[in-house]
Order: structure tokens, then sequence, then C-alpha cells
């Protein structure tokens, strides 16, 4: 089972470092999120996501590691 939780994990970091590579890159195609009157640029909700999907990765590994 730990074998699982590893390669999930593994994962996780995985398409989180796509995503923020993605993200980053791609940012500049002006789509916005509209709040009322705030635009909130598409690129940093991904980017956000994407970085607690990677840290969610690590501190998984860092946790498995310290049963």
């Amino acid at each position: 089972m730990p074998y699982v939780v590893h390669i999930l994990s593994i994962f996780m970091i995985c398409v989180g470092g796509i995503s923020v590579y993605r993200s980053v890159k791609y940012k500049g195609y002006g789509a916005y999120f509209k709040v009322k009157k705030l635009k909130i640029p598409l690129w940093i909700i991904t980017l956000g996501v994407a970085l607690f999907v990677m840290s969610m990765g690590i501190y998984t590994l860092i946790l498995e590691g310290k049963w």
C-alpha cells in the first residue's frame, strides 16, 4: 500500500509542476475570471491550484516517510 501512495504523490508533484509551467508560459492570453468589478487573470488561479496540488504531493511524501 505505501507504494501506491508514493506513486500517487509523485504523480501529483509532476502534474503540479507541469501546470505551473503551463500557467506561467501561457499567461498572456487574456482570460479573466470576473467577480463583480474585479477581474482576476485565469493564470493566477491556475498557478494557485497547481502549487496547491504540488505542495500536497510533497507533504504526502514527507508524511509517508515519517511512518
